[in-house]
């Protein structure tokens, strides 16, 4: 009788504890290194006749751009950002960046304190161009939603693809 009243009394203490409150979630965080398929130049030929490049290390990203007579380049560090944790830091890191996949494997890159939204994103894909099969790092929005440039892995081959579009892609215009 007593063990039943026990019980008893158990069981609505158990029913109020959550599932899974004795196991911690573990934390999600941004990528710690950049996926090997990224890890080289770059090319892109401009309307200018200009070379632009991007270049991945395992944990570095550089963009250089020729818009007129000085180049603009952009270089950013590789630091892990824990996701969700509501932490902003409020010291300035210029050159840090954080870098995730999305669902659709875009390499989405961003400022240590940029908001979500922005930063770029960088796609590898094959695309056909005059019957060759081509590998393509296209860049678009943060949100992956708009093209603005493909690059290709050689100078030769950017010069000669140049701006052109493939299908299935929706091209914004370039920055």
């Amino acid at each position: 009788m007593r063990l039943k009243r026990g019980l008893c009394l158990l069981v609505p203490v158990v029913a109020l504890l959550p599932l899974g409150a004795a196991v911690p979630m573990p934390a999600q965080t941004t990528l710690t290194r950049i996926p090997k398929g990224y890890q080289q130049i770059w090319y892109h030929y401009d309307e200018n006749g200009q070379f632009d490049t991007v270049k991945f290390t395992a944990k570095s990203f550089k963009a250089q751009v020729k818009t007129g007579a000085r180049p603009m380049t952009d270089t950013i560090q590789l630091h892990v950002h824990q996701l969700n944790s509501g932490f902003i830091s409020r010291r300035s890191h210029p050159n840090w960046g954080a870098a995730q996949l999305d669902r659709q494997q875009r390499l989405r890159l961003t400022g240590w304190n940029q908001p979500a939204g922005t930063g770029a994103s960088y796609q590898i894909s094959v695309k056909a161009f005059h019957q060759q099969r081509l590998m393509v790092l296209s860049q678009s929005n943060a949100m992956g939603t708009w093209v603005y440039e493909h690059y290709f892995q050689s100078k030769k081959l950017a010069k000669l693809v140049g701006n052109a579009h493939f299908p299935g892609e929706v091209y914004a215009t370039s920055y």
